[in-house]
């Protein structure tokens, strides 16, 4: 049974025994079962999902010549790494380094492999008068095919369907296939992409009973003329032989529109042209529906009519300007690994359209074929990538090689024609992408002419040709120029040149880079992309966290590089996305949604309710939305209505009216104006938000009633000063300078000095400039202090001012730092900050004070903007209320800690007991604010968030000044406007001891 393996180290051999591609449909029996679009319930098809036999092996050299080996179990479809603990290899992330020597096309000896082996029962009737293929949908890297005892084929391109006719090897009764599927293979050194590496039949595997003679290819277009006032359908079809082709077309609502028959013998096409057809968008996704029927076969195919073209630079869909609001999103599980069940699929797409994202780049490869469908269904531009990455090649400083190589040729084309040729009848793809990040050469080029002549339908874009790789614009062989992680300005000079210098559209395929805490420029970047009609958009990377689970102690974790001795490896680097792995939005998405929300507002009278909403969408007027209105005071609503009278078209705008009533106008107002579904899509229920907007509302201070007033008494003990107002005595030690503790009704309230502090646990956004923080001792910085006197004590008032200066060992000071303490006779504690930069070689972090609390004091209430973490580059989905949850719960979990949960714009926070016994923190102007289980230390420290500890304590940051978050773990440095660039500056807040019967906050701000 066995042969030699050599077919995987070969260039020119990359499928033998196989197919030729076609387009991915099923047959099924009936136009009901058609319809249904679930393979399994065609009589034609049978699936070989489930439990199959599997060995693996170090190498193929173990393997017995006759495979007699003991079988473990394993389920197909998954990747053998995610059967952790039972050792099948582990899971591997890199994220450009090959994890093999990189010497192409030559591979290591020893190739670990999983031997499968599945055996099933046919009857005679599957087999009558019937052509038998074997279908594998994905099988990383590439495999051998044995059916009952004789070899079948070899096929490589781990993210493209390979079809074997098996007819001949199959019998009556008892079948046995053998799978040897290889871990690497030439067709490695193409598949270098930023995932995990995982290997095995990971998509569906199935067999396909056929009709002698049927259709075994076609290509269908549905593209409207330049009026949109007809559109002519095309069917390219392709038999087997001769036969009569029926068809039948109709509307989404089942109307019969068209039919007819054809002969077709070998191969043929038929055409219609329908008036006035409903036009397919990601807005308004409507399908027609096809179907044909070729001898016992009904094949039945969405359609949808769409034009995609560049004009003036611009790209046009249906002859409106669109905008790409794109997400990459890769095949990923953290069960299954690159296996993705159609119930998986359809949650990614329901949560990206509930979150205003409207077009996917597959990245790096095809996306399972289900994927394309569900797309065309829910209404997804897709960017539709070949199965091509050599990143690998430019750590070696070769980049272009194999895409310059005519050695290479075969393998680069084969890769891309299996791409265009499965996917050619889907409306969602609107780009075809010749790959990802490649180097550039003749390869290219080759791939280029061969889809020019494939399908002239649709645009081509590739990053890796744009200027700065391919040293050139290209406008010759792309549509669009493509870039990733272009900073601004770049992107703002390239869209603002003339046409020699710009003669494409802009595209982001990378941008945003959405690791951990972040990203924090999103409001930036689409501020420009909608300034610029031929900045045509981009797509965050990415969708979501790639990393595999664990049980841990009883609990779900997740790890990434290097957690199972993977080596080399990039780290966290997996974790990156928009989502955590169990598809729990994280901020990033949040802030997406926000950026590329539907509509605008714009204020035109806020006190009287006048404002001008501008309809964002292309195709769709505002009539399916209503308006909700909420007029809230002191974080309470105080009126609420709903405007469901929207007319505005698309593009328009249309004032807007608010009859706010009656309600008093004072203290702190707000209106907030969100857009709502009023009736459920196949992606939302009634209701569902689309966005929102918020404005301050005018309004008065009502006078606040006069607190009490008591004299602060002022000890000097030697080696402290205490405070005493009534109840309330604050300690401040004289060798420090620092306030140490606040004594309130026999209470100590605080569990660490309150000092000054310029550190942050490093985002992965900070995971550059965090190396200069470190060398410049940031982490360690501490207040020194050089004086600390009363300078005030008369009137009711006493005053205490620390001079200082942040400094760290072996460096030179970085900030003189002077506190200035006021205590007050409410009892209160003004705590002002001085700063002057002195010596900052690095970009400082934050500024501000920190300190720590009793751990029962974890009722928190705060006004300011939540409740999702908010920055000052990062505050689009946050918005100003009065928040009130557990202190442990304002901690965001992100699989490497990391700061986080800081909230700016705030006016108050209170940290207080179950008895409402606490602290008090107040402004008049907005400051940010944390509070965490957490230290500092422990976030910077700790590898993984299950490994974080809690402690008798609550950690609180209190920050006059914070760096911005930006995208830098990947994309451009952070806006000096989100740096701290300020010599000098000053910042105050008050702290004052409460109990359950004290004064309203809103009276202190």
């Amino acid at each position: 049974m066995k042969q030699e393996f050599t077919y995987h180290l070969s260039l020119n051999q990359p499928h033998v025994g196989c197919e030729k591609p076609r387009a991915y449909f099923i047959p099924y029996h009936s136009e009901e079962s058609a319809r249904s679009g679930v393979y399994t319930r065609s009589h034609f098809a049978k699936t070989l999902n489930g439990e199959w036999d599997f060995a693996f092996f170090p190498s193929a050299d173990a393997i017995p010549q006759d495979f007699s080996i003991t079988y473990d179990r394993i389920t197909v479809p998954k990747c053998w790494q995610n059967e952790l603990g039972r050792g099948y290899d582990v899971p591997h992330y890199t994220n450009m380094i090959y994890p093999f020597p990189c010497d192409p096309p030559h591979l290591p000896k020893d190739i670990p492999c999983g031997l499968y082996r599945r055996s099933f029962v046919l009857d005679s009737d599957q087999l009558r008068d019937k052509k038998a293929y074997l279908n594998f949908e994905g099988v990383s890297s590439c495999f051998y095919l044995w059916v009952n005892g004789s070899f079948a084929a070899y096929s490589q391109v781990s993210h493209s369907t390979s079809e074997i006719d098996v007819t001949s090897l199959l019998k009556e009764g008892d079948n046995t296939i053998h799978v040897l599927v290889f871990k690497w293979c030439t067709g490695s050194y193409l598949e270098d992409q930023d995932f995990f590496r995982l290997s095995g039949i990971f998509r569906d595997c199935y067999l396909l009973f056929r009709d002698k003679i049927h259709i075994r290819d076609l290509f269908l277009t549905a593209l409207p003329n330049d009026a949109f006032s007809k559109g002519c359908v095309e069917c390219e079809i392709e038999t087997t032989g001769f036969a009569e082709v029926h068809y039948s077309f109709c509307d989404a609502e089942g109307n019969p529109l068209f039919d007819g028959y054809d002969e077709i013998d070998g191969s043929g096409s038929f055409s219609f042209t329908v008036d006035a057809p409903h036009l397919w968008s990601d807005e308004d996704p409507y399908l027609y529906e096809l179907t044909l029927q070729c001898g016992h076969e009904i094949l039945r195919f969405d359609v949808g009519f769409r034009r995609i073209e560049v004009k003036d630079r611009i790209v046009y869909i249906n002859g409106k300007k669109v905008k790409a609001k794109g997400v990459n999103r890769h095949d990923s599980h953290p069960l299954l690994g690159y296996t993705t069940p159609v119930e998986h699929m359809i949650r990614d797409l329901i949560i990206l359209k509930q979150h205003n994202v409207n077009t996917i780049r597959t990245s790096h490869y095809p996306n399972d074929p289900r994927f394309l469908t569900l797309c065309d269904r829910f209404g997804f531009y897709v960017v539709d990538e070949c199965d091509l990455e050599t990143h690998g090649m430019a750590d070696v400083g070769r980049w272009s090689e194999l895409s310059d190589s005519p050695d290479w040729e075969l393998q680069y084309l084969d890769r891309m024609e299996r791409l265009v040729e499965r996917d050619k009848n889907h409306p969602c793809v609107v780009i075809w992408s010749l790959g990802n990040e490649s180097g550039f050469g003749r390869n290219h080029e080759k791939m280029v002419g061969f889809v020019r002549a494939r399908d002239n339908t649709r645009l081509v874009h590739y990053e890796g040709g744009n200027v700065r790789h391919s040293g050139r614009i290209r406008p010759e062989l792309f549509d669009i120029e493509s870039d990733m992680y272009s900073s601004l300005e770049f992107c703002k000079n390239y869209c603002e040149a003339d046409e020699k210098e710009s003669p494409m559209p802009f595209f982001l395929c990378e941008y945003s880079h959405a690791m951990g805490n972040g990203p924090g420029d999103l409001s930036d970047y689409w501020e420009l992309i909608y300034s610029h009609d031929n900045f045509f958009g981009g797509c965050v990377w990415e969708y979501t966290d790639h990393s595999v689970a664990i049980v841990k102690d009883g609990r779900t974790v997740y790890t990434y590089g290097g957690d199972f001795g993977d080596t080399p490896n990039d780290g966290n680097f997996c974790i990156d996305g928009l989502l955590f792995p169990d598809r729990t939005p994280s901020i990033g998405l949040l802030e997406l949604k926000q950026a590329i929300k539907p509509f605008a507002v714009l204020p035109l009278e806020i006190a009287n309710g006048r404002f001008l909403i501008k309809n964002l969408y292309q195709f769709t007027d505002l009539s399916p939305f209503y308006l909700r209105v909420t007029v809230r005071r002191n974080g309470e609503t105080v009126f609420e209505d709903t405007l469901r009278d929207l007319t505005a078209g698309p593009q328009q705008t249309q004032e807007i009216n608010v009859d706010y009533g009656s309600f008093h106008a004072y203290g702190f107002c707000t209106v907030d104006l969100e857009l709502c579904l009023k009736k459920a899509t196949r992606w939302a229920k009634a209701d569902h938000v689309l966005g929102f907007v918020q404005f301050d509302l005018p309004t008065f201070r009502k006078k606040a009633e006069e607190r009490r007033r008591l004299t602060p008494v002022l000890t000097d003990n030697g080696d402290a000063f205490t405070v005493a107002t009534g109840e309330t005595v604050y300690t401040l030690d004289k060798a420090s300078g620092l306030l140490t503790q606040i004594e309130n009704g026999g209470k100590h309230l605080l569990r660490s000095p309150m000092a000054p502090n310029i550190f942050r646990a490093p985002t992965d956004n900070d995971r550059n400039i965090k190396l200069d923080w470190f060398k410049y001792g940031y982490d360690k910085a501490a207040f020194d202090l050089l004086s600390c006197e009363v300078t005030k004590n008369k009137d009711g008032i006493v005053v205490i001012e620390s001079d200082g200066l942040i400094a760290s060992e072996a460096v030179s000071p970085i900030l003189k730092y002077r506190l200035i303490y006021t205590f007050l006779p409410d009892g209160s504690l003004k705590v002002g900050s001085d700063v002057t930069l002195v010596n900052a070689p690095a970009p400082l972090p934050r500024i501000g004070l920190t300190l720590q609390t009793e751990k029962d004091a974890d009722q928190l209430t705060y006004f300011g903007a939540g409740s999702t973490d908010s920055y000052c580059d990062m505050n689009l989905s946050s918005r100003i209320g009065l928040y009130k949850m557990k202190a442990q719960d304002n901690h965001t979990p992100f699989i490497r800690p990391q700061e986080n949960g800081s909230h700016n714009r705030t006016r108050f926070f209170s940290l207080e007991n179950e008895n409402r016994h606490g602290l008090l923190f107040y402004s008049h102007e907005p400051f940010s604010f944390s509070v965490s289980p957490y230290s500092i230390s422990q976030l910077t420290e700790t590898a993984h968030e299950h490994e974080l500890t809690e402690n008798d304590s609550l950690f609180v940051c209190i920050d006059g000044r914070m760096r911005g978050i930006g995208s830098n773990s990947c994309g451009p440095t952070l806006n000096e406007r989100y740096e701290i660039t300020e010599k000098a500056f000053s910042f105050e807040f008050a702290i004052l001891p409460v109990n359950a019967e004290d004064a309203d906050p809103f009276d202190l701000i």
